[in-house]
């Protein structure tokens, strides 16, 4: 006889995800069914796994907006309070900036520049290494913007391009590090496309913009029965 997936026994899997992760899943869904939700999910599941992988357990996300591209920076969060040690960069002091259209600026202050060992995670689970990426923080703003994911980097995110951003719809960018690397990914879907679902995801302490999903640790992740994630990987086609 055939039941609805929430009928199912507790131990069975839908898509061959096991039941503790489905519940998590179950308290996004809302209206849509488990089904369509997995089937919606499983690429973003498959990348959480990519950055699982490579030691990534807390992983940033932000939406982005049409003005987080390579012409206007991307904004990370206010300051570079909490970014600074969670990201491990190398801190040095840039030229000094001010802006006399807003208030509280601070003439002559220079910028402080957290420089990342970034690599970006490609859409077929390659390492391309980002070697002038930095977080800057704009005291007169004051804003941290991440710069220069483009510059020097031999296969980039196509989708962070000002002058492609027609060729795509809504993009979201997830990282995260390992301690020493921090690694990187686009989410952008077509042109018309909206915010995709990504299960998991909190509120994040360390800036009111990003949300976080935290990966656990050890590379035996209890939460998926096994194979699954061999599975997810072969269907996640996301593009950068």
């Amino acid at each position: 006889m055939n039941g609805s997936p929430n009928d199912r026994p507790e131990g069975g899997t839908v898509l061959g995800i096991d039941t503790e992760t489905l519940q998590l899943m179950d308290e996004q869904r809302g209206d849509t069914s488990r089904e369509e939700f997995v089937r919606r999910a499983l690429p973003k599941t498959a990348l959480f796994d990519r950055f699982r992988r490579r030691g990534v357990r807390r992983l940033f996300v932000k939406h982005l907006a049409l003005n987080d591209n390579d012409k206007n920076q991307i904004y990370i969060s206010p300051s570079l309070d909490g970014m600074a040690n969670l990201l491990r960069g190398r801190l040095s002091e840039g030229s000094g900036s001010a802006s006399s259209t807003r208030a509280g600026s601070s003439p002559g202050r220079p910028k402080m520049v957290l420089h990342l060992d970034w690599v970006w995670i490609t859409a077929d689970d390659r390492e391309v290494t980002a070697p002038n990426i930095k977080l800057i923080h704009y005291f007169q703003y004051p804003e941290a913007r991440l710069s220069g994911f483009l510059s020097g980097c031999t296969d980039p995110p196509d989708s962070l391009r000002k002058r492609q951003l027609g060729r795509y719809g809504q993009r979201t960018l997830l990282f995260g590090t390992d301690g020493e690397r921090v690694f990187g990914h686009v989410i952008a879907g077509p042109p018309g496309s909206g915010i995709p679902d990504i299960p998991g995801l909190l509120s994040s302490p360390v800036s009111t913009i990003l949300l976080e999903a935290h990966l656990g640790g050890g590379g035996d992740d209890r939460r998926a029965a096994p194979g699954t994630h061999r599975a997810m990987a072969s269907l996640c086609g996301t593009q950068r």
